[in-house]
């Protein structure tokens, strides 16, 4: 029979709402991709998928700063030097992102903010024009839908297939559970070790924060939408 882990053991890491964006937005980013996929009868869905990607990234922006102390920015600040020394030392599990997680993670963002902002100056002619069309050049635009389409796509389907790789390496081959903590927030550590390490805010108070700040991006995404259709 499995032993519960001691309550002691266990260190909230994600808090509520980055557990909830992440796995907004990996719904948001599937839609996107399938919808971009099939065919101009759906790409009001896909305008509307990145629409709401927009809306969570700018929200986890957001709570890079004010969120629980494992979803800041200040955790996730490493450079060469840890990224090598994580590569040939092979240190044991970290609590929140190792430095080869960190580095996924940035690159994941930028790439999927500069998919939402090439989305909003991009016309195919046919199906689709972003809201901010009006705003570039015809030729800014050409070029920007022809990357968008075809270099972005290629890039993000790369970047999702090398991070759903690096999770099932540490699921399988380190022995690292990433999937869980995700699900339920908590990491499992010695209980002297747990003390020892600041865990993340995850209150009611912290909560309806979250949902404040979410209604503030959730408003000026609109607003940014709205605004560049006027000008049209």
């Amino acid at each position: 029979m499995l032993r519960k882990p001691d309550p002691s053991a266990l260190l909230r890491v994600w808090d509520l709402p980055t557990r909830l964006t992440h796995g907004a937005l990996v719904l948001m980013v599937a839609g996107a991709l399938v919808t971009a996929s099939v065919g101009a009868d759906w790409m009001d869905w896909h305008m509307r998928s990145g629409h709401g990607v927009a809306v969570l990234l700018l929200f986890r922006w957001v709570w890079g700063f004010v969120g629980g102390y494992w979803s800041r920015f200040t955790t996730l600040m490493v450079g060469p030097v840890q990224w090598v020394r994580y590569l040939r030392d092979g240190l044991p599990p970290t609590v929140g992102h190792n430095p080869l997680g960190a580095l996924s993670v940035w690159g994941l963002w930028g790439l999927l903010t500069l998919m939402v902002l090439t989305g909003w100056v991009a016309d195919d002619g046919v199906a689709y024009a972003g809201p901010w069309v009006h705003g570039v050049t015809a030729s800014f635009s050409e070029s920007t839908t022809h990357w968008h389409r075809h270099w972005g796509q290629g890039l993000l389907w790369g970047w999702i297939s090398l991070h759903l790789g690096a999770v099932i390496y540490h699921q399988h081959l380190r022995h690292e559970d990433l999937i869980g903590p995700m699900w339920h927030g908590d990491k499992v550590y010695a209980p002297k070790l747990a003390a020892s390490v600041v865990p993340s805010v995850d209150n009611a108070r912290q909560r309806v924060k979250a949902v404040g700040w979410f209604c503030l991006c959730l408003l000026g995404v609109v607003g940014l939408v709205s605004l560049g259709q006027a000008g049209g």
